[in-house]
């Protein structure tokens, strides 16, 4: 069964062991979207628990989603309302300040705000007595009532374009490829090019048998954003030193793209950001920060000599 992490529960809490799926193409340490999904499962366990199957489950305060603040002032029927419109994970900003070893790792949640309508999150990453990456999350309530139609502001018209059923042959990365107006293909070589890029990303679950929440679907591709946005024709010069992913809904579906929007670098420093999207459309973006990795360059190989759909 596939998974970036094996689970084992200590006296001392969850020690998180990194799976062969978890090894980054920069090396023998973790690669980035396991971080990032790791990090966003740990927030998530906090400010809004599911089991292993995906259910949720009491948070901190004993209380499941759907009754999450039901003291809320107002009429009964808006206390209802409210508890009914679970927190959405508008903002996460992911630090990747240094490489994760491939050692057990465990995470530590702070809540630093815990309001009706916002609360603010921040989660480690250890491994030792180091912290390694941090991520922090602001969960906003949404309003189902909210009505703004005779007051709308200028917005992109995309269209996007999903990869059909397949059958498909990716590498344990799980990702599909599109560049300009070629078809999407599960051979990155093939799109290694100049034109612009979108990412298509397959489920990986961040545990081994776990349910993989639709947040730890998103956080995944906040950090493939890099991919999408600094890939060309030579393979990708710049790795990833902070990832944030904006969203004003969860992903409907467990497979979600990514398209590279933007792009600007001066002097081995970069900026890439890229418009998430699932089947019904757009539903977030991310913005990576990324610093030029001296004589780190990865590519996708010929065909003809290695694997043409694996980053190395």
């Amino acid at each position: 069964m596939s998974g970036f992490f094996e689970r084992d529960l200590t006296d001392s809490g969850e020690v998180f062991t990194p799976t062969s799926e978890s090894k980054s193409g920069w090396g023998d340490i973790v690669r980035g979207p396991a971080i990032t999904a790791l990090l966003a499962r740990a927030i998530e366990n906090v400010v809004a628990p599911r089991d292993a199957d995906g259910q949720a489950t009491a948070d901190a305060s004993g209380q499941t989603p759907a009754q999450d603040r039901q003291h809320a002032s107002g009429s009964a029927d808006r206390r209802e309302k409210e508890g009914q419109a679970q927190l959405i994970p508008a903002r996460t900003t992911f630090e990747l300040h240094s490489p994760v070893p491939r050692r057990p790792l465990r995470t530590e949640v702070r809540i630093l705000r815990d309001g009706r309508r916002l609360k603010l999150v921040e989660a480690d990453l250890i491994c030792g007595d180091s912290v390694y990456a941090r991520a922090r999350s602001v969960w906003l309530r949404p309003n189902d009532d909210a009505d703004v139609s005779d007051n709308t502001p200028w917005h992109a018209d995309r269209q996007f374009t999903t990869p059909g059923p397949g059958p498909w042959n990716p590498s344990n990365d799980r990702r599909l490829f599109r560049s300009a107006d070629k078809p999407w293909s599960d051979q990155g070589w093939g799109h290694q090019d100049a034109g612009r890029k979108t990412v298509w990303q397959l489920p990986v679950p961040v545990v081994v048998g776990e349910f993989h929440s639709p947040y730890q679907v998103a956080a995944t591709v906040a950090d493939v954003t890099n991919l999408a946005t600094g890939w060309g024709p030579e393979g990708l010069d710049f790795i990833n030193a902070d990832a944030t992913l904006s969203l004003v809904r969860l992903p409907s579906r467990n497979e979600v793209g990514v398209q590279a929007i933007d792009r600007v670098d001066h002097d081995g420093i970069a900026i890439g950001t890229g418009v998430l999207f699932d089947e019904d459309g757009q539903f977030g973006t991310a913005q990576v920060t990324t610093i030029l990795q001296p004589g780190g360059r990865i590519r996708f190989e010929d065909p003809e000599t290695g694997a043409p759909n694996k980053l190395v």
